[in-house]
């Protein structure tokens, strides 16, 4: 826990595919360099794709939220089930693919849409995602502490509690303690 599996700014050394445990993907910005929490990622989530498949650094940092255990698939494997196989390389593009129309859609979104109504969208995404991964659990459970989804959403905890209230008292969540279940 709390260790980088991937740093920002390195050359690629693998990609990754969480097996158990939970990750954050953090990026810096700004001039004082602060690290951003982006996304949290569970079983199935897989991550250090965009540095591998470009050989550029790496574009943000990955460290264990939680102990995690990841499948690593070296840059040299990845070159060689490649070269082997070509077809295998659609695969891994489909996973750049959803990735990529997921941070548009994302960017749309948090310009777009009223605050309580993006909050709802991505809410209901990070349930669908977590699904995906992750068949066995409760699907409509996040687990996400009020402080980690400020982060994500980009807005003080007070903004979100706020939003969070309102979208409670319409019906499409209720809220437990570090959980949130998606109602419609």
């Amino acid at each position: 826990e709390g260790d980088y599996i991937v740093r920002e700014g390195r050359p690629p050394r693998a990609m990754h595919a969480v097996l158990s445990g939970k990750v954050r993907v953090t990026r810096q910005v700004g001039e004082e360099q602060e690290e951003v929490l982006i996304q949290l990622g569970g079983p199935g989530f897989w991550f250090g794709d965009y540095a591998v498949f470009a050989g550029v650094n790496s574009i943000g940092s990955i460290v264990a939220d939680t102990a995690v255990a990841t499948l690593a698939l070296t840059v040299k494997e990845f070159e060689r089930i490649v070269a082997d196989e070509p077809s295998h390389f659609r695969a891994f593009v489909d996973l750049m693919f959803e990735r990529y129309a997921d941070l548009f859609r994302y960017l749309a979104e948090s310009h777009g849409l009223a605050p309580e109504e993006w909050l709802r969208t991505r809410l209901i995404d990070h349930a669908a995602v977590m699904r995906r991964d992750n068949p066995a659990i409760d699907a409509g459970v996040i687990t996400l502490s009020q402080t980690e989804l400020a982060a994500m959403m980009g807005v003080w905890r007070q903004t979100l509690s706020t939003l969070r209230g309102r979208l409670e008292a319409r019906g499409i969540i209720s809220v437990g303690f570090r959980s949130i279940r998606v109602l419609g």
